[in-house]
């Protein structure tokens, strides 16, 4: 934080010290940025106003009708939201009681008297069409009476920036009560962009009533940069999670890589997993062959009159045979149509940059994966088709490509380190395989391979439960790990005892449970290894460059016109 408060502020004069590691987390994006404006009006800002003696020193010093509206200006090239908090009073109406007056206002008359000149807004910072005016205000604060806490949330706005008078008063009780009201809001207020009845007044609220409360004290130079950084993470590489990040990143090349690569490489997995989990379970494990069904009876083909019949192989199956053949054809009619709804999804629906729209509905998508997939093994208990689609939904969220990119990123975004990539093959790879054996075993069930007994459906339930607190991971990650943890414990022990019995009903039983595991064996070694060696994903500002950073810094103090050549060389990045 630049000093302000030994001597007169020339921002082109001072050394602005920005290193690439020490912005702050609020100047890393998230939401709307506003700029509200307390009492910009004649009565405190022009000569002819009956307050401008009492704040005309420390205005002065702070250069506040220079600073600020260049403040203003920049912001609204940045899209940011202008809001103007006004005093009007009716005529013969006075402050409330002096008790609470600090500056005896209460027994002043014709204080911004509404429809009069000192009332009107200061010509410096006169509202523009696109900009919010508060009414009603009853109080110092800019909260009472007035739709502002509405406006906030409205347009989702995730950093304010205060200026304005007075210092100690509204702009201080204004901050203070935002903060108050919306905890993880970004506040900052503009030392040099406020003033006060007097010095002392001013630099008290900002050196410490302000600064106690978690509320940012900034010069406007230091809030153009601000208001730069956070445009520039807002807009072009938004917080957003592990999806929005590959979304953004895949989309801008798979015009030209093509998805083929993708496909392959998804058949490969499948084939090669579900390949040895069954040799492992045959050959490893189990001594029997895990059939389950009855022995194929000899058919008479005597009494047939067309040579052609029953020579097409699946009349060589007899009906548990046949079944397996069936759930198989349904198994990966759930897989292509789950990549393909992934696929079809991301290209015609998810274009474009990863907006908050879009990180909700994917959170909603993954929220609703428990009920979706409980409803289709309710269904396939039955022996009802209508499971099927309701996996497909659950398992690949609605069509979010979460499979697909994981894959695509390990195979193409080159940028990325090896282990980057490598991680997100093995996520990808137990993405794949568990959508897979969920398809199978819900397949299975359907027609009516696996019975819906105890020991078919007890693997499948802390599955279920894991995705109860899927949400968690967004607000409370250490404590989402520790329950999935608890959670995969209770699911391999259930896996595992129940092995043998459904390996002895057919052994598609014990390929779908050692394929679960080997899935989530994927899914926790990469998890381990993203939390030893790589920056979490969702850290979006810590993958900013520093050359954004940079450029982004130059721009904010362009503005102001007496920056020369040779300060900006100054700048230590």
């Amino acid at each position: 934080m630049l000093r302000i408060f030994e001597q007169p502020l020339h921002y082109t004069k001072s050394i602005i010290m920005i290193k690439h590691e020490d912005s702050s987390d609020e100047d890393r994006g998230g939401g709307r940025i506003a700029i509200l404006l307390l009492d910009f009006q004649n009565e405190f800002v022009k000569p002819e106003g009956k307050l401008y003696k009492t704040v005309e020193k420390v205005m002065k010093r702070n250069n506040v009708l220079e600073n600020v509206p260049k403040v203003v200006e920049f912001a609204r090239k940045k899209d940011c939201l202008i809001i103007h908090s006004p005093v009007i009073m009716r005529q013969g109406v006075h402050f409330a009681d002096a008790d609470i007056d600090p500056h005896a206002y209460a027994n002043m008359d014709g204080l911004f008297t509404e429809g009069t000149w000192n009332c009107e807004f200061a010509k410096e910072v006169q509202p523009k069409e696109s900009d919010e005016i508060l009414r009603g205000r009853k109080d110092f604060c800019a909260f009472e009476g007035t739709d502002l806490l509405f406006i906030l949330h409205k347009e989702k706005i995730g950093t304010i920036v205060l200026m304005g008078f007075l210092s100690n008063i509204s702009v201080e009780e204004t901050s203070k009560r935002a903060k108050e009201m919306m905890p993880h809001l970004n506040v900052i207020v503009c030392s040099d962009g406020c003033a006060a009845k007097s010095q002392q007044e001013h630099d008290n609220t900002m050196m410490t009533s302000l600064s106690v409360v978690g509320i940012n004290v900034k010069t406007c130079a230091e809030a153009l940069i601000s208001i730069e950084l956070i445009s520039n993470t807002s807009d072009k590489v938004p917080k957003r999670s592990s999806m929005g990040m590959r979304i953004s990143k895949a989309s801008t090349s798979v015009e030209e890589k093509g998805i083929m690569m993708v496909a392959a490489t998804v058949g490969l997995i499948l084939l090669v997993v579900h390949g040895l989990t069954y040799v492992i379970a045959r050959y490893g494990i189990f001594d029997g062959d895990g059939s389950g069904g009855p022995a194929m009876p000899e058919k008479d083909s005597s009494s047939n009159m067309l040579s052609i019949t029953d020579t097409f192989p699946s009349a060589k199956l007899n009906d548990y045979q046949f079944k397996i053949y069936l759930g198989f054809i349904m198994y990966v009619t759930v897989v292509l149509t789950g990549l393909g709804l992934e696929y079809l999804v991301w290209r015609m629906l998810l274009t474009g940059d990863w907006d908050e729209v879009k990180e909700n509905r994917w959170m909603m998508a993954q929220f609703l994966f428990s009920l979706l997939t409980a409803t289709a093994i309710g269904l396939a208990s039955q022996g009802n088709y209508l499971a099927l689609p309701f996996l497909v939904i659950a398992l690949w969220k609605c069509g979010f490509p979460e499979t697909i990119l994981l894959i695509y990123s390990a195979l193409y975004e080159t940028e990325n380190s090896f282990l980057r990539r490598f991680i997100d093959f093995v996520s990808g790879m137990g993405t794949v395989i568990h959508h897979s054996s969920s398809a199978l075993y819900v397949a299975m069930l359907v027609v009516h391979v696996l019975p819906p007994t105890p020991d078919v459906l007890t693997p499948v339930l802390p599955l279920l439960m894991q995705h109860w607190i899927v949400l968690l991971k967004y607000k409370y990650k250490t404590q989402y790990i520790v329950l999935e943890i608890i959670l995969e414990f209770v699911f391999e022990w259930a896996a595992f005892s129940s092995l043998e019995k459904c390996y002895d009903i057919s052994w598609i039983g014990g390929v779908i449970i050692l394929s679960m595991v080997f899935a989530h064996w994927c899914y926790f070694g990469a998890g381990i290894l993203n939390v030893l060696f790589i920056r979490d994903v969702d850290e979006v500002s810590n993958t900013m460059s520093h050359q954004i950073r940079k450029c982004s810094v130059l721009n904010a103090l362009s503005t102001y016109e007496e920056t020369n050549d040779e300060e900006i060389a100054k700048l230590n990045y």
